[in-house]
Formats: C-alpha cells, sequence, structure tokens
C-alpha cells in the first residue's frame, strides 16, 4: 500500500502550480498539430464568412480593377449539414432521448417479481420530462448548433456541463431563480485537449486533461469568487493585463485547467488528482476537486485522421483547397466577362483631338475617316475555361459536403425528378452526416448522466411541465426525490428514414395489421391512435380521445368474449361428470322417503285384503314381506357402501360393510324359510309392493310343485 503524506499547500506551491498551467498551455500552442490545424482553422473561418482572399489582390491599390470574391459553397454546406442535424438528433413531436430508470424490486408469493409496466413508463417519461424542462430553460439545443458548428468548421468540438443560474417566470411571484447543469459550448481556438499519446478520447467520458480560455470583465470575476475552492485573497493581485497579452480589451483572461494537477517542490512531487484550477490573469483563483468521478469536459469531432493528432478534421476543412480554387476560376470569369464587355482599346489621337473617345451608348464622336480605322479593340480572353474551371471546383465541393442544390433548396441540373428519386437523393447526401451524429450521440448520453449527477447533488424544488400523455401538467422535484440510477438512450430520429417517412411507414404497418386475422387482435388501438395524434402535432392527443376511465376495459372484455367460449365448453365437461354425484345424491335424497312410502303401500293392501276371506293370512305374508323387503333395501345399501369403500380404497370401511351384507342375507333367507313353512300350497305367494324407491315383485319359488325358496326383484316395466 502506497503510504501518502499528508502536506499543506503553501502560497509558494500555489505559484508554481500556476506557472505549470501556464507552461503546458504554452506547450500545447506551439505544438506542431495545433499550428498546422490553427492554419486550416484560419482558412476555413475566413471561407465560411466569404471574405475575399487579401492574398490574392491588392485591395488598396485603387487601379487594380480585378475582381475578388469569395464563393459561398462552404457557407452553404455548413447551413445546410447543421440543419441535417438538427433534424435528425431533435424530432419536432417527440422526445430525443429515453431514461430508463431503474425501479425498487417487487416481491411476490413466488418470488421476485418483474417491475410494473404501467409504473415503469410513468417514471420514465417523469424524469425524462424534468430534464427536457431544464433543456427548454437553458437553450440547450441552441447550445449544441454551436457545438455542431465548431465540428463542421474546425472538425473538433468543446463542452462543459456546468451548474448555470438564470431565472424565468413563475406564475406565483412573476420571477423565479432557477439552477440547472447546461451544455456550455467553447471555440476550439480557446481550447487546449491534452497532447498525451495515452489519451485516445475513445471512453464514454473525457480522461485527459483540458485547458479552456474565457474572457470576462473584472467586476464579473469579483461576483463569481463565492463558495467552496474561490480564494477570494487573491482577487487584489490579479493584474489588469499581462505583459505578454497583445489582445485590445480589458477583460480578464479566465484560465481554467480541468485534471491531474502535477508541480514540484522541496520534499517531492505534489499531485492533485482530478481537480479544477481556475487562473485569472496567471493568478490562482480557484482550486477544487471536481465533485464528480470524472471531469465535466465533453470533446469529440467529426473524424480523427491519426491517433497520433488529439484533433480532428471535417468535410468543411478537407475542401477547403478546393473552395480555393473555385473562387480564383470564379474571379477570373468575372475578370474576362468584365474585359469582354468593355475590352480595351487604341484610338488615333489625331481624330480626337479633344481627348479620349466617348465610349458609350448613344454617344457622337467627330472623326475624318472611317471610324473602324481610327478606333481598334485589343484581343481579351475568353471566359469559358475560368467558367468550367469555377464549374468543376463546385462540383467536387458538392460531392465532398454531400450538399447539392436540392438540399440547399435549389433545382436539380438534371430535370424533373420522380418522388422516390428526390426521396432517394436526400437519403444518399445524409448518409455522412448520420456517422457523424452516430458519434456525437456518445456525447450526448455522457451529458445527460452528468446533468443527472449534478442534479442529485444540487436540484432544489425545479418545476417543470409532463407533456407525458395521461400524467399532471405541473410538477416539482428535489434531488432526494430523483432515482438513482438510470440508462440514458439517445433516440433521435432513429436512422436515416426521418420524421416523415417513419411515420408514413407506420401508418402502412398498421393498416396491414389491422385487416390481418392473425395480426388484428394484436393491435391496441387507443396507443395507435394517440401515436397518430402526436406524429400529427398533438402535444395531448387524449383530450381528443373519448377514453373509458379504465383504458384496459375494452381489452379485457375482448380477451372474455374470446374465452367464453372456451368457458361454456368447459363447464359442460363439468356438467357431464357431475351426472353420476347428482345421481347418488338423488337417490341418497330418496333414501329417507324409504319407510313412509312402504308403511302408506302397506296399508292400502290392508284395505285391499280386507275385501278378501283371508285378511288375517294376508295381513301376516305382508308383514313378512314387508320386513323382507327392508332387509332387501338396507342390503343392497350396504353393498353401495361396500362399493363405495372399495373405490376409496378404505380397507376398514370394506370390510365392515361385507360383514353387514353377510348379516343381512342371513336375515332374509331365515324370513324366506319361514314364508315356505306357512305356505299351504294353494295360494299364490306373489305379491307386489313399492318402498318408494320403485316396484319389486316377491314370489314362492316352486321345483316339482314344491316350494324351494323366495326372490325378491325390482317389477319390469310394460
Amino acid at each position: 500500500m502506497v503510504d501518502i503524506k499528508k502536506r499543506k499547500i503553501t502560497r509558494k506551491d500555489w505559484e508554481k502550480a500556476q506557472e505549470t498551467i501556464k507552461q503546458e498551455h504554452k506547450k500545447r500552442k506551439d505544438n506542431p498539430w495545433r499550428t498546422k490545424h490553427e492554419r486550416q482553422w484560419k482558412e476555413v473561418d475566413r471561407q465560411v464568412a466569404m471574405e475575399a482572399d487579401t492574398a490574392r489582390y491588392n485591395d488598396k491599390n485603387p487601379q487594380d480593377w480585378h475582381n475578388n470574391i469569395e464563393l459561398g459553397e462552404l457557407s452553404v454546406a455548413s447551413e445546410v449539414l447543421s440543419a441535417d442535424f438538427r433534424r435528425l438528433v431533435f424530432p419536432n413531436n417527440r422526445s430525443w432521448f429515453e431514461g430508463h430508470v431503474e425501479l425498487p424490486p417487487q416481491v411476490d408469493e413466488q418470488g421476485p417479481a418483474p417491475p410494473d409496466a404501467k409504473e415503469q413508463k410513468f417514471v420514465d417519461g417523469d424524469l425524462r420530462s424534468l430534464m427536457t424542462q431544464q433543456h427548454r430553460d437553458f437553450n440547450f439545443k441552441n447550445r449544441i448548433d454551436l457545438s455542431v458548428k465548431e465540428a463542421f468548421h474546425h472538425g473538433s468540438y468543446v463542452a462543459e456541463c456546468i451548474e448555470y443560474d438564470a431565472t424565468k417566470i413563475d406564475g406565483n411571484s412573476g420571477i423565479e431563480n432557477i439552477s440547472a447543469p447546461v451544455w456550455q459550448p467553447h471555440s476550439m481556438w480557446n481550447c487546449f485537449p491534452d497532447m498525451s499519446a495515452s489519451i485516445i478520447g475513445m471512453d464514454q467520458f473525457y480522461r485527459g486533461s483540458m485547458i479552456i480560455i474565457e474572457y470576462m470583465p473584472l467586476s464579473k470575476v469579483k461576483d463569481m469568487m463565492v463558495g467552496p475552492g474561490w480564494m477570494p485573497s487573491q482577487f487584489k493581485h490579479i493584474p489588469k493585463k499581462r505583459k505578454e497579452d497583445v489582445r485590445d480589451t480589458t477583460d480578464i483572461e479566465i484560465m481554467k485547467f480541468y485534471g491531474d494537477l502535477e508541480f514540484e517542490r522541496q520534499d517531492g512531487t505534489i499531485i492533485l488528482p482530478n481537480t479544477k484550477t481556475i487562473l485569472a490573469n496567471g493568478i490562482v483563483i480557484y482550486h477544487r476537486e471536481i465533485q464528480l468521478p470524472f471531469a465535466p469536459i465533453i470533446y469529440g469531432g467529426y473524424e480523427r485522421m491519426d491517433i497520433r493528432d488529439p484533433y480532428y478534421t471535417s468535410p468543411l476543412i478537407k475542401q477547403s483547397p478546393t473552395q480555393k480554387v473555385g473562387s480564383t476560376n470564379a474571379n477570373g470569369f468575372l475578370d474576362a466577362v468584365d474585359l469582354n464587355n468593355r475590352p480595351p482599346m487604341s484610338y488615333d489621337t489625331k481624330e480626337f483631338p479633344g481627348g479620349e473617345p466617348d465610349y458609350a451608348p448613344g454617344a457622337k464622336n467627330g472623326a475624318t475617316r472611317n471610324p473602324q480605322d481610327a478606333v481598334s479593340f485589343w484581343t481579351v480572353p475568353d471566359p469559358t475555361a475560368a467558367f468550367e474551371g469555377m464549374q468543376f471546383a463546385i462540383r467536387q465541393i458538392n460531392l465532398g459536403t454531400s450538399v447539392n442544390p436540392p438540399r440547399a433548396g435549389g433545382t436539380s441540373d438534371r430535370g424533373e425528378k420522380t418522388a422516390f428519386e428526390v426521396r432517394k437523393d436526400a437519403q444518399g447526401g445524409e448518409i455522412r452526416t448520420i456517422d457523424f451524429i452516430d458519434k456525437f450521440e456518445d456525447n450526448l448520453r455522457a451529458f445527460l448522466y452528468m446533468q443527472h449527477e449534478i442534479n442529485k447533488k444540487n436540484l432544489k424544488n425545479y418545476s417543470y411541465y409532463n407533456p407525458e400523455m395521461d400524467a399532471p401538467d405541473f410538477n416539482r422535484k428535489s434531488k432526494n426525490e430523483l432515482p438513482k440510477n438510470v440508462h440514458f438512450e439517445v433516440v433521435g430520429s432513429k436512422g436515416i428514414l426521418g420524421e416523415e417517412e417513419r411515420s408514413e411507414k407506420t401508418t402502412m404497418v398498421t393498416s396491414f395489421a389491422s385487416t390481418n386475422e392473425l395480426f388484428a387482435p394484436l393491435l391496441n388501438p387507443i396507443e395507435i391512435l394517440k401515436e397518430m395524434y402526436m406524429d400529427a402535432g398533438q402535444k395531448n392527443p387524449e383530450r381528443l380521445l373519448n377514453l373509458p376511465d379504465n383504458p384496459m376495459a375494452s381489452q379485457v372484455q375482448q380477451i372474455q368474449e374470446q374465452a367464453q367460449q372456451l368457458i361454456d365448453e368447459a363447464q359442460q365437461q363439468i356438467q357431464e361428470l357431475q351426472v353420476k354425484d347428482t345421481i347418488n345424491q338423488i337417490d341418497k335424497a330418496k333414501a329417507g322417503a324409504k319407510v313412509e312410502g312402504l308403511q302408506q303401500q302397506i296399508k292400502v293392501m290392508e284395505e285391499q285384503n280386507q275385501l278378501t276371506s283371508r285378511e288375517s293370512r294376508i295381513d301376516e305374508k305382508l308383514s313378512k314381506l314387508a320386513d323382507a323387503e327392508r332387509l332387501f333395501d338396507i342390503q343392497q345399501q350396504f353393498e353401495l357402501d361396500l362399493e363405495n369403500a372399495r373405490n376409496e380404497g378404505n380397507e376398514k370401511s370394506s370390510e365392515e360393510s361385507e360383514k353387514k351384507v353377510e348379516d343381512v342375507r342371513k336375515q332374509i333367507s331365515d324370513l324366506t324359510k319361514e314364508m315356505i313353512k306357512k305356505d299351504d300350497g294353494k295360494t299364490p305367494m306373489t305379491v307386489i309392493v313399492d318402498n318408494g324407491s320403485g316396484e319389486k315383485q316377491v314370489s314362492v319359488i316352486r321345483k316339482d310343485g314344491e316350494i324351494v325358496g323366495a326372490n325378491v326383484k325390482p317389477m319390469e316395466k310394460t
């Protein structure tokens, strides 16, 4: 483990630190890579501003009649490419980024459960609305435009993510002071990236050191020297102007250094990692450790040509020499046209004693001989060659920047085109811009992470408008209400198609799916209609729709209707399975009425037997038969219990039922034998009884005229 000494930083140490920063700035400014790029930047800046090249002609000589203009090809390319970038990255009808919040884990009876989709959508949209409100309050898109211009003009761009204070209109007090992280763009003329070969700039956050130069009045410097890290005692030591300063201004030069500050002293090297240091005209006035684990610096560019070179290039830089050729030929063409329109001449001074001839429309000159002999015109150059050279240069610039007349708002030089051809040309022209946007989006995403981290530390009761569907419009949020972990995604217009074609293709696919029986049930009509209204420019489409209190009610009803048929079929099967159980329940219900039915039947039989002379004998027989019938029913019930016990696998219950059945069978056999003994062989021993469960026939069994038994059985229906 490294032993770190705790050493106090003295005033002399700060003097060494500021000298170290100034020396590093000079080293980077004089670097060969830097000087080469500054020459390119200077030329491109002149060409984009359409300023004439003073080195071509001597404009101070009033006798110099040559034309000296600068073609506007690079200026137009800068405008068109910047507009393409803004249109593709920032759609007009929806958000250009998405935030995916990590919700607290959910647990149900079965264990960890996925987060609720509705809650996830609401929380994501709420955070996006807050950050978007901060972008609107501090003109985020316009700030991005300046960095994009830097990338196209100088190849590279640098920006800070800093806390910025401003005021805005408030509904209660009228004016509200607000503070939020902002994208602060800088000119590459004032930015000096790390020249170390170990810094290749491909990480999500810039890992090298950065020096940024700004200028501000002394009064503003004094106002901002409040809070942690500032050194108010150093204000009186700020010189009004540095000795080596050649600027014609009284503003104070503010030099910001981001990175690891390292300087020497007698007891060893002092290393202050991940810090921000500010010099005012060379005097240190601020030093503090950066509150984030990385420097809030955003550095990128259009295209990196050499890994040794920390700077980037751009299509405008590449086409700068061609622009110079085009402007030279354009001036030559204009010069030739001027010579053809007013060619130089020679004249006979004797013919014009009063001076030179009057060379103008309708002029009258006296001459003693043929004017053709008195005046001769010189041969002048043909402008065709210069014109063709200019046209060649313009075509090359259009090819190199992908900005042709139709994309610049003009008409095609190849006649009329179909809509498909126009769209393909436009898409082809956007290919390079799309590639640059893909690189730029990495830094946009890095800024979103920086913005969220700074909000987590400093956000105070920030009011914002929530444009999300089905959400309240006005909200406020503070740092303790922000989610801890978020993933950000830059979506833009989702590729080369652009918003218009994306909307058209979405409508086409939806139309196809709605007419297809296989896909139609899968569509969500409410969400589709909301999306179409939003594509049409309606920010709150729910106000145009007559939606139910429960948006899912119609879908639930549809699912229920589709499932009803299956439910009916299942119920039918269940009813069939319950038939046997129902029959058993009916038999049990009738069993209670068996005794009462038997008694009533005996009563009827007694009334009938009173009509015969064998009243006493029949009465006795009926009594015995009733006993037999009762025992027969008991036997059947025991046999049913026996069967149920066997089916249920209850061995004990089965044994008891079998024993009861045998006992009843024995009682029936004894009763039958007694009946046989009293048979006189003359009276038919057949009686029909009904105990409530159906008629049964009791008859004597004879063999060879002798009674051998009795039989009790249900009556057959006739």
